[in-house]
């Protein structure tokens, strides 16, 4: 329902009930204070009973209750009380006269005197007209309770009737016709009553001013204003002329035959007139609607432009934001993967040169101090024992071997043994990560960035306890990094702390962002970094592979000698294979038969040459000491296979044993030892 119906229909029950309640409430002041004008209008006329007045007090009560839609039950019911309790007292009223007895309701509270009464039989009760009016009226109001259905409709139809009732009696006392308000065996109704019922039935129609007999009336458009503003013009104005055609034929100033074409023709001319006013009203009604329709569509026009024009920027934004953050994702992941590359790059240098380089410095020299003792060759050796030692440890914090040799999880712990060593510090590592799930770039970024939070444990939070913790929730690998801020580490051990490799805690939530990912920071008793990155990140993150080194060389065989113990060397390094050479050919009893410079050489010379023992680099290009190691053990299971390595990893080790190795040696031992070492194993063997 519109809200322009439900004010309209508001007001005129407020109008129609108050009105009902007035005419009753005078009536009532009438038989009480013994006022007979309040009971009639003029002398002579019939008298408006007191169980009449009753009966429009409590029908105009109903009509204020019963408004459009009432927010309560409660206050329906109580409209429905007051129509059924007016309804009853008609009703039994009706049936004194269908059963000619009286029950004695008529003159309960005042006997009814008055000479006019035309039912001295009956004196003080209502007509049977009023009666059926108001039993009418009753049943209309609880139809209209209902508020829907089959009911709002009988009850309008009732209400309508109730109307018409009233305005026919209204009708007769115009004309003086008295079989219109005292039809056939009917008494009179009194004219405040006429007047009451039309107003209480026009009141009832507009309880539900969208439905059946109201809805045309109660629309705010152009046909509803005229049926409201004409309508009533037509009615007065017609009784006005009828009235005065009665006066004038009476009066003998017309015939009646005169009279009745004066009659017609006026009323045609005032309908003419008021049809011309009320069509140039609707007709500049129409005019100012279909303006403001024009300037609405016009308006929506515009804002439909509008909203398009703002829907391409902002797409045509969103499309150069995600260009944008994509081009930052692929530029965060080629960072990633050139500083890997630059990892890799450095650390091969220290590992394949200046740590060869030093090996062999050292080995030369540690050869030719057990020859002459020299105090100044010693300090020397010990010089570049140290330089050997600072590049191994630099080599191995650019490019930890065992990432990528055992995968995260194992270099992890290898980091906790190392902090541990370092700095004191106890870390605990739980779960796990699946290393195919992670490619080496984000590897290495994730490995480096956890040991920067241990440093900064190390350096920051005065802790000798930290925690990592390895978990998948979905797509994202979540590493949590935490600690319990204890006074535990030293100044001396912050001071070593600063030497070590890092970029910092911003660079980090940075690049996880950038990534994707994300960096949370929290406070507790101590500290935890939590970093959260999508795992189909870092599996499509993988630009590709680091090219392998392959020297190219060839196979470098060695006559075969017959000596006792034929020995096969894999090392690509090319000066430190060329010491090995020179220092096992300077013994009797060992002779080298052959060399190799990566893991699918030395398969192919071990299976063609047969050697008694192989001295296997882990680090080789191609093919992997490890693998290399459990290739030969499986194809020559007589070979002896010994180890060598730039680091003294366990892992490694145990990797080198598990595959076939009978020992592992670092390249830093003497070459005494290793000679030594070649002796012992291949005479247990």
């Amino acid at each position: 329902m519109s809200s322009y119906r439900v004010m309209t229909s508001r007001r005129w029950i407020l109008v129609a009930g108050i009105t009902v309640v007035t005419i009753g409430a005078l009536a009532l002041l009438g038989w009480i204070a013994g006022i007979k004008e309040l009971t009639r209008i003029l002398p002579g006329m019939a008298t408006m009973k007191f169980n009449t007045a009753i009966c429009f007090v409590f029908s105009g009560t109903a009509l204020l209750l019963l408004r459009p839609d009432p927010s309560k039950n409660s206050v329906r019911q109580l409209s429905m009380l007051f129509a059924a309790a007016a309804g009853s007292l008609a009703l039994l009223t009706l049936a004194q006269d269908v059963a000619g007895m009286s029950f004695g309701i008529d003159e309960l509270l005042f006997n009814d005197d008055s000479s006019t009464s035309t039912r001295a039989h009956a004196p003080g009760r209502m007509s049977q007209g009023t009666s059926l009016c108001f039993a009418m009226a009753g049943a209309a109001t609880v139809g209209l309770s209902m508020r829907r259905g089959a009911g709002v409709i009988a009850g309008q139809v009732l209400a309508a009737v109730v109307a018409g009732t009233g305005l026919l009696g209204l009708t007769g006392y115009t004309y003086g016709i008295e079989a219109f308000y005292a039809i056939g065996p009917f008494d009179s109704m009194a004219l405040h009553t006429c007047a009451g019922f039309t107003v209480l039935g026009l009141g009832l129609l507009a309880t539900h001013p969208h439905r059946f007999i109201a809805a045309p009336f109660s629309t705010q458009y152009a046909g509803g204003r005229l049926a409201r503003e004409l309508m009533p013009a037509l009615v007065i104005v017609t009784f006005l002329f009828g009235l005065m055609y009665v006066w004038f034929v009476r009066a003998g100033w017309f015939e009646v035959e005169f009279g009745a074409a004066v009659l017609i023709v006026s009323v045609l001319t005032l309908m003419i007139v008021l049809v011309g006013i009320y069509s140039a009203i609707i007709t500049n009604v129409n005019d100012q609607r279909t303006k403001a329709l024009d300037a609405e569509y016009e308006a929506r026009l515009a804002l439909e432009w509008h909203a398009q024009e703002l829907e391409s920027r902002v797409a045509e934004r969103t499309r150069e934001l995600r260009i944008k953050t994509i081009r930052l994702q692929e530029l965060a992941a080629e960072l990633n993967q050139a500083e890997h590359k630059e990892r890799r790059r450095i650390s091969y240098i220290l590992h394949e040169n200046i740590q060869q380089i030093l090996i062999a410095a050292n080995m030369t020299l540690s050869q030719f101090i057990s020859e002459r003792d020299n105090e100044m060759i010693m300090k020397c050796q010990t010089y570049i024992e140290e330089a050997f030692t600072a590049s191994k440890d630099l080599a191995v914090q650019l490019h930890p071997p065992v990432l990528y040799t055992h995968g995260f999880t194992a270099a992890l712990e290898w980091l906790c043994r190392r902090m541990d060593g370092l700095f004191g510090l106890r870390v605990g590592l739980s779960g796990d990560l699946a290393d195919e799930l992670i490619d080496d770039q984000t590897r290495s970024f994730l490995f480096q960035s956890v040991r920067e939070l241990l440093t900064n444990v190390v350096k920051h939070a005065e802790s000798d306890r930290a925690e990592i913790e390895l978990s998948q929730e979905g797509r994202f690998a979540i590493i949590r990094v935490s600690n319990e801020d204890q006074p535990k580490t030293t100044p001396q051990l912050k001071r070593q702390a600063e030497y070590e490799i890092g970029f910092g805690l911003s660079n980090i939530q940075q690049r996880l962002d950038v990534m994707g990912g994300t960096c949370v920071i929290t406070h507790e008793r101590g500290f935890a970094v939590t970093m959260m990155l999508p795992i189909d990140h870092a599996s499509a993150a993988n630009g590709g592979t680091e090219p392998e080194t392959n020297p190219n060389e060839s196979d470098l065989l060695s006559p075969t000698r017959l000596k006792p113990l034929n020995i096969l060397i894999v090392e690509d390094h090319s000066s430190l294979r060329e010491l090995f050479v020179l220092e096992l050919n300077r013994h009797d009893d060992l002779t080298v038969v052959g060399e190799a410079v990566d893991g699918e050489q030395a398969v192919m010379l071990a299976d063609r040459l047969k050697p008694d023992l192989i001295l296997m680099d882990v680090s080789l290009p191609k093919l992997n000491g490890i693998e290399a190691t459990r290739r030969i053990c499986q194809g020559q299971p007589n070979s002896v296979v010994i180890g060598l390595s730039m680091h003294e990893d366990p892992q490694t080790q145990q990797s080198m044993l598990t595959a076939g190795a009978a020992a592992y040696l670092t390249k830093d031992t003497p070459l005494n030892l290793i000679v030594e070492k070649i002796r012992s194993y291949a005479s247990e063997a």
